[in-house]
């Protein structure tokens, strides 16, 4: 059974549902000239541990890592510009992702059902996916997440992005540029206790607040 793979120089895209359901396989390590992962290509990979990705990785597609309960870290380089949709869903165990400084969209559901503590939104991320009626946000319901720090170029924050985040007590907004925090936004997370903003009074006045955003 296939337990660890290299994947050797030559390769550039990690095709969709390459590995999906690789059920033994525990160890990736991609090699210098792959730059993109597709759909589902290690959907269901539950004894996955580690994921070495190189620096020139621009896309992670959508349910990529979906399932892989073992995975505790990941590392997303700094050249990876979009997350997909449900890209990281229900990786229970994940507790630590590193998301990379050049990551302009992250898509619905990315990291719904895992265990992080914090989240840090790169500077350069300017679209993060909201969710409509009866859907979660990127962040939704994670319990354990205590820390959100929001970036400089994200204008809105999304519907939903961290309802039902119960645990968060600390959000930093690092920029003067956010315009909107939408509707449920933050709705739930009743433990925060300090929010943090790098602009005027004049421009927190500005932000348009929707509703159920009372923590």
């Amino acid at each position: 059974s296939l337990k660890t793979v290299d994947l050797g120089n030559g390769l550039m895209r990690v095709a969709k549902a390459m590995f999906a359901g690789c059920a033994e396989l525990e160890s990736v390590k991609f090699g210098e000239s792959v730059t993109s992962v597709a759909r589902s290509a290690f959907n269901g990979c539950s004894k996955l541990k580690t994921v070495t990705m190189n620096d020139d990785v621009r896309s992670i597609g959508e349910y990529a890592f979906q399932n892989c309960t073992s995975l505790t870290e990941i590392d997303i380089p700094d050249k990876v510009q979009s997350i997909g949709d449900s890209a990281f869903k229900g990786c229970s165990n994940l507790l630590k992702v590193n998301i990379g400084e050049s990551v302009e969209t992250i898509d619905r559901y990315a990291f719904n059902g895992t265990i992080i503590r914090s989240v840090i939104i790169p500077d350069e991320c300017k679209s993060i996916a909201g969710a409509g009626m009866g859907y979660n946000g990127v962040f939704q319901g994670i319990k354990t997440l205590k820390d959100v720090v929001i970036g400089q170029e994200l204008e809105v924050i999304s519907r939903c992005i961290f309802a039902d985040c119960t645990g968060i007590e600390r959000v930093y907004i690092k920029n003067n540029k956010t315009t909107q925090i939408s509707d449920y936004a933050f709705s739930n997370c009743r433990s925060i206790t300090d929010v943090y903003f790098t602009g005027s009074e004049e421009d927190w006045n500005k932000i348009v607040i929707g509703k159920g955003n009372e923590c």
